[in-house]
C-alpha cells in the first residue's frame, strides 16, 4: 500500500490493488499516522469485502420491485396503492409484474 501527498493536496492518499482492483482515494487526513490508519482501515475493508468500494449500485428494476412488493404488503390507503397499478401499466419497460 502506498500512502502519498499529491502535489495540489494537503491530504494524505492511498493506492492499493486488492484482487486487480486498484483503490485509490483520498485520507482527508492531513496528519500522517491518522491518514496511516484510516488507509489501513479501506485496505482491510477491501480485503474481507466489506466496505462500499464493492458494492454495486442496485439496478432500477430491482429497486422498482422491491418498492412495488412493499407497496402490495404496506398496510397502505387505497389511494397510494396507485404505484402498483400505474407500473404494470409500463411493464413492457421491464417494471411492475410481468404477466
Amino acid at each position: 500500500m502506498e500512502l502519498f501527498r499529491k502535489k495540489d493536496s494537503r491530504f494524505y492518499w492511498y493506492d492499493f490493488k486488492v484482487r486487480g482492483k486498484r483503490y485509490r482515494r483520498s485520507t482527508k487526513e492531513t496528519n500522517k499516522k491518522r491518514a496511516e490508519k484510516i488507509a489501513a482501515i479501506k485496505l482491510s475493508q477491501a480485503m474481507g469485502g466489506t466496505g462500499l468500494l464493492d458494492r454495486r449500485a442496485p439496478s432500477l428494476q430491482g429497486l422498482s420491485t422491491g418498492f412495488l412488493n412493499w407497496v402490495e404488503s404496506a398496510a397502505l390507503a387505497r389511494k397510494s396503492k396507485k404505484y402498483a397499478s400505474s407500473a404494470e401499466s409500463v411493464g413492457g419497460l421491464g417494471f411492475g409484474k410481468s404477466s
